[in-house]
């Protein structure tokens, strides 16, 4: 038996000899590829198949759209924190005018009372007159008016109080610029009780 075999071997020597550096020659090559040699121009069409494909090592972006069935919908997230308050808003239109609202009661009668007051002015002279307000009433305005065109007015005012309170009288003074006497006339507006 070993004769044959070692006969055997002998007459095929030079075809196993073959066979081996073929076999190896190809394990050399295969091993001495560049690293990224091989791509798409390489690999020939439907070349790679799902059973040449590593389980679990393809992500979502190496399939086309809508080749990956659409999961289910996760659970509502947390709610966010509020955001910063916007601006101001444009400033609205005006609204509308409201119904009129019901009388107030009757004010007492004759609240005010006017008063006047009338002295003389001598010819090219100055001259004044006061009214004074009914004891208890209060000066709310008055003034004062002359008789002639050529005699005008030159102050009119609420009468001085010497403790700051409110005026109870109104004086007018007038200068007479005629050759005739003639008239100034105060006049206050009293009101109270």
């Amino acid at each position: 038996m070993r004769k044959r075999i070692r006969y055997h071997v002998r007459q095929q020597a030079v075809g196993y000899l073959a066979l081996f550096i073929a076999l190896s020659g190809t394990s050399y090559a295969a091993a001495r590829l560049a690293p990224n040699s091989v791509g798409g121009k390489q690999l020939k069409s439907n070349a790679v198949t799902s059973p040449k494909v590593k389980d679990r090592s393809l992500l979502a972006r190496d399939f086309k759209a809508g080749q990956l069935p659409q999961g289910a919908q996760g659970p509502g997230g947390l709610t966010g924190p509020p955001g910063a308050q916007g601006s101001a808003g444009p400033k609205g239109d005006p609204g509308n005018t409201g119904t009129a609202g019901p009388d107030g009661p009757p004010g007492p009668a004759n609240p005010t009372t006017h008063v006047s007051a009338t002295s003389d002015i001598p010819a090219n002279g100055f001259g004044s007159a006061t009214a004074t307000c009914p004891t208890g009433k209060k000066a709310s305005g008055g003034g004062g008016f002359t008789a002639g065109t050529n005699t005008k007015l030159t102050d009119s005012r609420p009468g001085v109080t010497t403790n700051g309170s409110t005026p109870t009288s109104w004086f007018a003074g007038a200068k007479n610029d005629t050759a005739s006497p003639s008239t100034v006339t105060a006049v206050v507006i009293c009101v109270g009780p």
